[in-house]
């Protein structure tokens, strides 16, 4: 992932990996997210983390929107997964995503958006200190 700028990060989705610092990743591309494709990702990351909580890194900046039923599978499901959630957006989806920072609050977990990879990366690493 790079830092985000005019149209420099990714559009193509991938599905969920566990990256070098640990954290759990998902790129959800410029797809419309689904709950199919939540429910997915979801599986695979559970796969990958053999269950277990880790700090999930979304990387949200060429979102194009999502199912409200795929936001409700997002939100039941991430508190049971994650231990932090950064979620990078960019200009274009700092609005939507503004919008469920509501339901993000609620999952009683930390869990901030950013604009900048570095930024994200370095919170989820204070946030998860033992």
């Amino acid at each position: 992932m790079k830092d985000s700028g005019v149209a420099d990060y990714p559009t193509e989705p991938r599905e969920p990996w566990i990256d070098e610092n640990g954290f759990l990743c998902v790129r959800t591309g410029n797809e419309r997210r689904t709950k199919a494709i939540v429910e997915r990702n979801f599986r695979t990351a559970a796969v990958l983390t053999e269950g277990k909580r880790r700090p999930w890194m979304v990387d949200a900046r060429a979102l194009t929107g999502a199912d409200p039923v795929a936001w409700v599978a997002i939100t039941e499901r991430i508190g049971g997964s994650a231990t932090s959630l950064a979620i990078l957006v960019s200009n274009a989806t700092t609005a939507e995503m503004a919008n469920w920072q509501s339901r993000f609050d609620s999952l009683l977990l930390p869990c901030r958006m950013f604009i900048d990879e570095e930024s994200a990366v370095a919170w989820l690493k204070a946030s998860n200190r033992d």
